[in-house]
């Protein structure tokens, strides 16, 4: 990292780098703009932290057992509210996650 690196949060926003063309330099505030504000709300609100007693992390493969399914889907029909996240190899395109997180009724 060099040694001229300052954070978005602490740049002068009204002071883009010289080298900057126009588009680059609205682009380069738009970002300075975003970034002062979100160090404003991480300074503002603690960040989010969920003991882990209060959800299970579940690994599903072809070596998760008859029970331990069994155990999911029952769960998951005592749930009403679902995410669904999916994570690709990008260098094959093939599916590598699928993260699915619930609430229970």
């Amino acid at each position: 990292m060099s040694d001229k690196f300052v954070p978005y949060h602490l740049c002068d926003i009204n002071n883009p780098p010289a080298h900057l063309d126009g588009n680059q330099k609205l682009n380069w505030i738009r970002a300075a703009k975003k970034a002062k504000k979100n160090y404003q709300y991480q300074q503002q609100h603690p960040a989010l932290d969920i003991p882990t007693s209060f959800y299970e992390i579940i690994y599903v493969n072809k070596y998760t057992t008859t029970e331990t399914m069994q155990k999911l889907i029952n769960h998951v029909r005592n749930c009403n509210e679902f995410t669904f996240d999916t994570e690709d190899e990008k260098s094959t395109k093939q599916l590598a996650l699928i993260q699915i997180q619930t609430i229970p009724q």
